[in-house]
């Protein structure tokens, strides 16, 4: 899955279930998640929304 990248990297782990909920909630073919470390939770923002 092609992506960009910002910031440092980070290893994370997410639920999947919660994942593809947000990805099928999600009205767009570009999201943008945004996170502020591995221990955090994630924002997941479908395009123009941004």
């Amino acid at each position: 899955m092609p992506a960009e990248v910002n910031g440092e990297p980070v290893t994370i782990g997410l639920n999947n279930r919660y994942l593809l909920d947000a990805l099928r909630a999600c009205e767009s073919d570009k999201i943008k998640i945004q996170m502020t470390a591995p221990n955090r939770p994630v924002k997941i923002v479908p395009s123009g929304c941004w």
